[in-house]
């Protein structure tokens, strides 16, 4: 785990980093305007603001599991079907669709922290921020290793595998024990616990586990900040 959640930040971060790169080298290719080319970048970002609400509805509601497989599977599934478009229109609509899949990833954070004691939590986070710098410096070199010998068809290709990549491991690894804790599968939530303890070669403190109960975060920020009593 602590290799492969870090996978998906860097696989993010590097099809976010297709965007500063991809935009002129099409506008030079396809004799694109300057707003053509600004379009191709602020589509990602309009797929990452639809998706982001939709994949933290889905996560608080299915788990964490489910929403970065299906986010993951969206970003490599479009992300490598953009890399056989020819037309302006369909890089738009293709990449759009990579920044809904993008918005999943940041439930990595929720997913990798609920499986840390909390006085790892804050190392484990930055351990995640590591990763996606590093997805930043892996997309700038293959851009510079592909792009110009192989054309841009390929860069895509090669860019969406980390993943897909991820999305094979993630396929293997167990939902959220404070998802399952919280949402009242609480057998399921000690197995999990269990096989963690098995696998760090430790074991769990004697006792049974309660039921943890979930926060409305709207309520609670209304609360915090005052605006209801």
């Amino acid at each position: 785990m602590l290799i492969l959640t870090p996978t998906s930040q860097l696989a993010d971060c590097m099809e976010i980093q297709v965007i500063g790169l991809l935009g002129p080298v099409l506008g030079f290719e396809w004799l694109l305007s300057s707003f053509q080319v600004s379009l191709i970048s602020a589509t990602v970002f309009l797929g990452t603001s639809i998706g982001a609400p939709m994949f933290g509805y889905i996560g608080d509601k299915y788990g964490r599991k489910t929403v970065l497989m299906l986010g993951a599977a969206l970003t490599c599934f479009y992300g490598l079907l953009s890399a056989f478009s020819s037309h302006f229109i369909w890089i738009l609509i293709l990449r759009s669709l990579v920044g809904v899949g993008v918005a999943a990833q940041s439930q990595a954070v929720s997913y990798f922290s609920e499986f840390l004691p909390a006085k790892s939590r804050g190392r484990g986070v930055a351990f995640l921020a590591i990763a996606y710098s590093l997805g930043a410096i892996l997309e700038a070199c293959l851009a510079v290793l592909i792009l110009d010998p192989y054309g841009w068809q390929l860069w895509l290709m090669v860019s969406a595998l980390p993943m897909l990549v991820f999305l094979f491991f993630m396929s293997f690894f167990p939902e959220s024990p404070r998802f399952l804790n919280t949402s009242g599968f609480n057998s399921k939530a000690m197995l999990t616990l269990r096989m963690v303890a098995d696998e760090n070669s430790t074991h769990l403190p004697k006792g049974m586990l309660k039921r943890d109960k979930k926060v409305n975060v709207l309520i609670y920020y209304l609360i915090t900040f005052q605006i209801l009593p």
